[in-house]
């Protein structure tokens, strides 16, 4: 079977856009079904017994390649799309 020719580099970074845009909406959609889940189990929940776990949000989408580090301090807020803390003036 004959092989396809490598992507262009533009077509392999709209593919890894694609990959990572792919990957964030599912941990938003895992973050919605949490708090979904957690508002049930509140409503079916006995009194005494403990609250179900926290949900954790996730991060704001960063693009693959925007440079950020994402040792960005919450106080900051998230990484901009050029690499900095939301809080630094460059």
């Amino acid at each position: 079977m004959a092989a396809l020719p490598p992507l262009s580099p533009e077509a392999q970074e709209a593919a890894n856009l694609a990959k990572a845009k792919t990957a964030y909406g599912d941990r938003v959609g895992a973050y919605k079904l949490c708090l979904a889940q957690n508002k049930v189990a509140d409503q079916f929940r006995v009194a005494g017994t403990p609250a179900p776990a926290a949900c954790v949000a996730p991060l704001p989408f960063v693009p693959p390649g925007s440079g950020c580090s994402r040792s960005c301090s919450s106080s900051c807020g998230p990484c901009s799309y050029n690499g900095t803390c939301g809080c630094q003036v460059d």
